[in-house]
């Protein structure tokens, strides 16, 4: 708009008529902060029962096994080619073989290139078709085992188990629809007698599962462990494996009835719920106060502790106590007291001194405590529990050194003239004292005699 030039001095309060202002109170911003992006706690969700059954369906690929009994035409021509084959099937007896077919076929006038190989191919054909139906299972099973399950009979569930009177075993599918969870297809009613053909079955499932398992495929190697051998553990153990870790937790809960198990997988699958409720349920509270540190929930934490620590001071396990109130619930001196008490009441008295001491940095609160014991806490049960623990921080080799040394030899000789302890403990703080060695010898020799 431009400029205007004065000609003369401007008073404003000639022109602006002003009011008193009013005091305002003025307020100072929240101190700014930018996250630093660092994730401390994370947990995975748990997933609804029905759908871990569902993606626990494997996909195979189903097709119908050539099974058409031999008629007799077919039987008298197996018979023979049998009579024209060696029995064995080295590299030498198979040129005799491939001999004895071409004469074969050149006796009942088949010409041509490839006749030996159309009459090698029936062969073969018919000897496959004519194996018992146990073979068949166990000869697909080692070729292909992943197809083989549709036609596998579970061992010692449904009827189908060793020495039991019953139908004979076919190979048909079954109609397995291969979900871990799912019903187990029994193909027909009634039991199959395997007699002594069930511990080559067995073994052979066991391969199969092994080799499912080498190729990376857990959830079908689990399938044969779970529902045709029944091995419960096995079956989670090959899940907990292949990192599948809320399923495995599945078949410990459902099949082999282990919380304790189930826990585990929960919990390193970083599934904190599932765990904490069956931590909870087994009443193991430290842990469910290590997983709600976990997921970050510190007060939580904090109650599981306190009832883990209630658990351990009901059992005198005050080592134990003092350690969890130490290390978990950062007490040190709710945790030094526990140990004063375990020591008092002869709960593993030895350790409970032992641990007490150490927790004391300082050598000369150290050394005052151990005056203090010796002059206050000291009775005929504990004196000589003690002297060992003099012994060791003896060894310390600290600046008490000297003044326990000196404790030592005054409470040695209370001890051995009470009939307490042995001569040889004096060896505890002069263990080169080759000397005094010979003397604490003869000293018990002569106390023997008298």
């Amino acid at each position: 708009f431009g400029l205007y030039k004065l000609t003369g001095p401007l008073d404003l309060s000639d022109s602006l008529l002003v009011t008193d202002v009013p005091i305002v109170n003025s307020l100072r911003p929240a101190d700014y902060h930018v996250s630093s992006g660092e994730v401390l706690a994370f947990t995975v969700a748990s997933s609804p029962r029905e759908d871990i059954e569902l993606k626990l369906a494997v996909e195979v690929r189903r097709e119908k096994l050539e099974n058409t009994p031999l008629s007799l035409t077919e039987k008298l021509r197996l018979k023979l080619y049998q009579s024209f084959m060696p029995a064995a099937e080295g590299s030498a007896d198979r040129s005799v073989r491939e001999d004895k077919l071409q004469r074969l076929a050149a006796r009942l006038g088949m010409s041509g290139v490839d006749a030996y190989a159309r009459m090698l191919e029936d062969f073969e054909n018919l000897q496959e078709r004519n194996k018992k139906e146990i073979d068949k299972l166990l000869g697909l099973l080692q070729n292909d085992p992943e197809a083989a399950l549709r036609f596998a009979i579970p061992l010692d569930e449904h009827g189908y188990s060793r020495g039991e009177e019953g139908g004979r075993f076919t190979m048909q599918d079954r109609g397995l629809n291969f979900s871990l969870f799912g019903n187990l297809g029994s193909g027909g009613s009634g039991s199959v007698n395997l007699g002594d053909e069930f511990y080559r079955l067995r073994a052979q499932y066991i391969a199969a599962a092994q080799e499912l398992e080498k190729n990376g495929k857990y959830e079908k190697a689990a399938y044969i462990y779970l529902k045709l051998l029944k091995d419960y553990d096995s079956a989670a153990e090959t899940l907990h494996k292949g990192d599948h870790f809320e399923k495995a937790a599945v078949v410990y809960l459902r099949y082999a009835k282990n919380e304790q198990a189930a826990a585990e997988c929960y919990a390193t699958g970083k599934i904190y719920d599932e765990a904490i409720t069956l931590y909870t349920k087994l009443k193991q509270w430290e842990k469910v106060g290590d997983l709600n540190v976990l997921r970050g929930e510190d007060e939580s934490a904090r109650s599981a502790y306190r009832l883990q620590l209630e658990t351990e001071i009901d059992k005198k396990a005050f080592v134990k106590a003092a350690k969890l109130s130490k290390e978990k619930l950062h007490d040190l001196a709710a945790a030094q007291a526990l140990l004063l008490r375990g020591w008092d009441e002869d709960a593993d008295a030895y350790n409970c001194l032992q641990y007490y001491l150490a927790n004391i940095t300082d050598a000369k609160i150290a050394w005052r405590e151990i005056e203090s014991i010796r002059k206050h806490r000291l009775n005929g049960s504990n004196d000589a529990v003690f002297l060992k623990i003099l012994s060791r921080e003896y060894k310390k080799a600290g600046e008490n050194q000297a003044a326990v040394k000196n404790m030592a030899y005054d409470l040695l000789s209370e001890l051995l003239a009470a009939g307490k302890i042995s001569a040889h403990r004096v060896l505890d703080f002069n263990e080169k004292d080759s000397r005094l060695r010979a003397d604490a010898l003869r000293y018990e020799l002569k106390k023997k005699r008298r």
